[in-house]
């Protein structure tokens, strides 16, 4: 092969690459293939109360625009692999692709976050993942990023998912001997919001649907 043709063959790579780079999260996608593969094949199963943990470290990809800590709008990424490990390992993940009869995507459809402490770069952390109370189609799971260091917690949230099927039917098969929790004080405060906030948002608009209209759709 001529030197020439070697260099324009580098080039033509070497741009697909930086294409699919900008394009596409790669980092993401891989982080969350490893994620489920090694929850799957290596982790042990979880009860449904059980808590999920996951570790990881804060790096330069990870950083905001001082390149001093981890950027806020990451943490809520980080909440992902918690939960598909939480997923997977308790077996809503297998219920899912086998059991249920629907199979719309599982939606994240609410998320709240409080930033109590910054995650400086190179940290190690773990994300803490685990389902506080859930009710018919929906799920609330609490997310906590804890430094290893120091065991402080430097974010704390709550996600609401909706799956296309009943949770308390999952329960019943997978894990017989949960017991229904109580919503947390904190829970209950937030989900008061969104009610109130999805009352407010349809008072606002015409002609278009409304919150519970779109969680209905969600739903069937």
């Amino acid at each position: 092969m001529e030197f020439s043709t070697l260099v324009i063959l580098s080039i033509v790579v070497l741009t697909f690459l930086l294409v699919v780079v900008y394009l596409i999260d790669v980092n993401y996608f891989l982080r969350s293939g490893v994620v489920v593969l090694y929850a799957y094949f290596i982790r042990k199963p979880l009860g449904i109360l059980e808590e999920s943990v996951v570790f990881a470290r804060v790096l330069p990809f990870d950083a905001d625009v001082l390149l001093t800590h981890m950027n806020n709008a990451r943490c809520l990424r980080e909440f992902d692999f918690g939960r598909l490990d939480f997923v997977v390992r308790c077996g809503l993940g297998k219920y899912y692709l086998w059991d249920s009869h629907q199979k719309q995507p599982l939606y994240a459809v609410a998320h709240v976050i409080r930033y109590r402490r910054p995650l400086h770069m190179f940290m190690k952390y773990k994300i803490v993942t685990k389902a506080v109370y859930w009710h018919d189609q929906i799920m609330y799971i609490q997310h906590k990023i804890v430094t290893l260091s120091d065991n402080i917690v430097r974010c704390i949230g709550y996600s609401k998912v909706i799956f296309p099927f009943r949770v308390e039917d999952f329960t019943g098969k997978c894990h017989p001997e949960s017991v229904q929790p109580e919503i947390p004080s904190d829970l209950q405060l937030w989900m008061n919001f969104i009610q109130a906030n999805g009352l407010k948002s349809n008072r606002s608009r015409s002609g278009t649907e409304t919150d519970a209209e779109q969680e209905e759709w969600l739903m069937s």
